[in-house]
């Protein structure tokens, strides 16, 4: 079974001020287990659940990372980025070709959603994809799915 962890929050944690738009806005190491046989590459989204006009709305988009047990902390801007000497692509999102963590209006309190997919491919995509689009290319790719969940910010 695949497993999505964070050492920044626990599941449905409070997401750390340092990995929202508040913040630092960097984007969390993540811990990765039981990636299934055969996965090629990984993608990941951040959606904001709680969005109150646009329902599950990206933030963050990034496909053909590595099939590795982690990733690191404060993955770097580009439409494409090295990560463990694979080349992985950052879509357009919230955050245009890089990491946009939570940033609700003061006054909201958020749910955020960091999806993992395990692909039995690497995704010929332009980095101007959007979610709808990286969706629609893993359709039928996708051997195991985690999902990491989190507020952000914390209960007054």
């Amino acid at each position: 079974m695949l497993t999505l962890t964070s050492p920044s929050f626990p599941q449905d944690g409070v997401i750390p001020a340092r990995h929202s738009g508040r913040g630092e806005d960097l984007s969390p190491a993540f811990a990765i287990g039981g990636i299934p046989k055969g996965a090629v590459s990984l993608a990941l989204l951040l959606e904001d659940t709680s969005h109150p006009f646009f329902r599950d709305f990206p933030h963050w988009l990034i496909w053909n990372l590595p099939p590795a047990d982690a990733l690191p902390e404060g993955i770097a801007p580009g439409k494409t980025v090295e990560i463990q000497g694979t080349a992985a692509v950052q879509g357009a999102a919230y955050g245009r070709h890089r990491y946009a963590g939570p940033k609700p209006p003061p006054w909201r309190r958020h749910r955020y959603r960091f999806t993992l997919l395990a692909l039995d491919c690497r995704l010929n995509l332009p980095p101007g994809t959007g979610k709808k689009g990286l969706l629609q290319a893993v359709e039928g790719h996708i051997l195991a799915q985690a999902e990491l969940s989190g507020w952000y910010p914390k209960p007054w």
